[in-house]
C-alpha cells in the first residue's frame, strides 16, 4: 500500500502542491517589495526652492504606495523641467513602509518671462495663477527643459477657465546668435487691438505731438513688444527733440475696453520727462581734416535753445558724409554731453 501507484500519486501531488505554494509565496513576497507606503520624503541640496514645492512637483504623496518605478518617474518628471542640473534618489524600507531621499542640485541659469498681450490679467495676477498650477514656477524658467512648455499649457488652461478663446504660445528672445535672455508669451488666434492711447505724466505742451506720433496705432495689434518699438522710434523723439534728454517711458499698460471675438484695449504710455536741457556751447576734438568753422556750419543747434538731440543726430550724420568725401568712410562723431 505504501508504494502503491495511488500512494506515489498522492506524494507527487503533495510535492507539486508544496512547490506551487512556495512559488506563490515567493511571488507575493516579491510583489510586496515592489511598492511601499511612503512614510517620508526629504529633499537635500536646495538653495532656492522649498522642499514642499519639489515634493508637490514630483507627484509623490505621503501615504501612497510607491516603489522603484514611481521613484524613477518622479525623478524623471523633476529632471525634465530643466530646473535641476543633477538629481538622484535613495530609499530605505521596513515592514512599516518607505523613507525616500531626493538629492538635487539646482540650475541657477534661469531667464525671465514676459506676458506680451494677456490684457485680461495684471502681471501679478497671472503669476499667482501660474504658481497655483505649477509648484516650481516662480517667474523664471530654464533655457532648456520643459518648464517653458508647462507654462504655456497652464496659460492655456487659465484662458479656458475665463472662457477666453485663444492659444498660448511662446518664443525665445535674445541677441542674434546669442543666448536666450527671456521667453515671450503671447495669446494667438484672438485679436487684441488698440482703441485709444493716453500719456500719463505728459505735459500739455507735448501732448499734441505725442498724439500725432501715436495716431497710427489705432486699430493695430497690441503687444508690449510692439509698443516698446513705438516708444523708442516715435514717442521718445518727441521729448529728445525738446531737450528732455533723460525722458523715460515705462512699459505700456492695456485696459480692456471692448471684449468679444476680438478685444479692444485702451493703452497708456506712462512717461517721466525729467529736466529740459538747453545748449550752452559745442566744442570739437579730433577734427584735423576740417576746421571747426566748416563743421559748425552743419550744426543747427543754437546756444540758449533746447538741446535738440534728434536734430543733432541728423547733423552728425551729415558730418560723417562730409568726411566720406575725403575717403574717411568709417569716420564718426560721437557727442558727449556735459550736464
Amino acid at each position: 500500500m505504501y508504494n502503491s501507484p495511488v500512494s506515489r500519486f498522492l506524494r507527487r501531488s503533495l510535492v507539486a502542491l508544496l512547490i506551487l505554494c512556495i512559488e506563490l509565496c515567493a511571488q507575493d513576497s516579491t510583489k510586496s517589495k515592489l511598492s511601499y507606503k511612503l512614510l517620508s520624503i526629504h529633499v537635500t541640496g536646495l538653495n532656492h526652492f522649498k522642499e514642499d514645492q519639489v515634493i508637490a512637483a514630483s507627484g509623490l504623496k505621503l501615504g501612497d504606495l510607491a516603489g522603484e518605478k514611481q521613484f524613477e518617474q518622479a525623478a524623471q518628471k523633476l529632471g525634465e523641467t530643466g530646473l535641476f542640473s543633477n538629481l538622484s534618489y535613495k530609499y530605505q524600507y521596513s515592514t512599516a513602509g518607505c523613507n525616500l531621499d531626493l538629492q538635487v542640485a539646482e540650475n541657477d541659469q534661469l531667464v525671465p518671462i514676459t506676458f506680451d498681450n494677456f490684457v485680461w490679467f495684471s502681471d501679478d495676477e497671472l503669476l499667482g495663477l501660474l504658481r497655483s498650477k505649477l509648484p516650481l514656477f516662480e517667474g523664471r524658467v530654464p533655457a532648456s527643459g520643459n518648464l517653458a512648455d508647462q507654462v504655456a499649457e497652464a496659460l492655456k488652461r487659465i484662458l479656458d477657465e475665463r472662457k477666453i478663446f485663444g492659444e498660448a504660445e511662446y518664443h525665445p528672445a535674445g541677441a542674434l546668435n546669442g543666448p536666450i535672455t527671456s521667453y515671450l508669451y503671447q495669446v494667438n488666434l484672438h485679436p487684441v487691438l488698440v482703441r485709444n492711447v493716453e500719456f500719463p505724466g505728459a505735459a500739455n505742451g507735448e501732448l499734441p505731438a505725442l498724439q500725432a506720433a501715436a495716431k497710427s496705432l489705432s486699430g493695430q495689434d497690441y503687444t508690449r513688444t510692439k509698443m516698446r518699438v513705438q516708444e523708442e522710434r516715435n514717442l521718445l523723439p518727441v521729448y529728445l527733440s525738446r531737450g528732455y534728454l533723460k525722458a523715460q517711458f515705462s512699459d505700456s499698460q492695456a485696459k480692456v475696453a471692448e471684449d468679444g471675438a476680438e478685444t479692444k484695449v485702451d493703452v497708456t504710455f506712462p512717461v517721466l520727462p525729467g529736466v529740459q536741457y538747453k545748449l550752452v556751447n559745442i566744442e570739437w576734438e579730433g577734427n584735423s581734416v576740417f576746421p571747426v568753422e566748416k563743421l559748425q556750419t552743419l550744426i543747427h543747434l543754437k546756444a540758449g535753445e533746447p538741446a535738440n538731440a534728434v536734430q543733432l543726430t541728423d547733423d552728425l550724420e551729415e558730418i560723417r558724409k562730409l568726411y566720406g568725401t575725403k575717403g574717411y568712410l568709417f569716420a564718426h562723431a560721437d557727442p558727449t554731453p556735459e550736464m
